[in-house]
C-alpha cells in the first residue's frame, strides 16, 4: 500500500462490529484465502450474492482487484488513521 503505508508509517485500526463500519475506499486487513496470510488493501466495491456480504478489494498500486470476494468474517481490523 505504499506510499501510503510504509515500514515508518503506524496505522490506527478498529475491529468492525458489523458491515456497516466498512465502506468503499476504506483499508481494511483481512485473512486472504488467495495469499494465505493478512492483506491490507483498499474495498473498492460492496455487494451481496448468494452467499451474502462481500467486499471487492485492490491495492493501491495494484493493476487488477484482489482475486477473492472478501467475507465480513475475513475482515480483522478497519484503518482509522495514519500516524507518520
Amino acid at each position: 500500500m505504499a506510499p501510503l503505508l510504509s515500514s515508518k508509517s503506524n496505522a490506527i485500526m478498529i475491529k468492525p462490529k458489523g458491515t456497516g463500519d466498512i465502506m468503499k475506499g476504506d483499508l481494511v486487513a483481512y485473512q486472504s484465502n488467495e495469499a494465505g496470510g493478512l492483506v491490507v488493501h483498499r474495498v473498492i466495491e460492496i455487494g451481496n450474492d448468494e452467499q451474502g456480504w462481500f467486499a471487492v478489494t485492490k491495492g493501491d498500486n495494484a493493476a487488477a482487484n484482489d482475486p477473492e470476494k472478501v467475507r465480513f468474517g475475513q475482515i480483522k481490523q478497519v484503518v482509522v488513521g495514519i500516524l507518520y
